[in-house]
């Protein structure tokens, strides 16, 4: 996640696609700030 940056837009839609338990509810909830990034 290193030098990770993006600007959403109101309405926007994104698509994370990826299998069972690889992480994708994590990665949303770091993007919101639910969960802190440490890696």
């Amino acid at each position: 996640m290193a030098d990770f940056s993006h600007e959403f837009r109101h309405n926007e839609r994104i698509g994370i696609i990826g299998k069972n338990g690889v992480g994708k509810s994590t990665f949303v909830r770091m993007l919101i700030g639910e969960e802190p990034i440490d890696s």
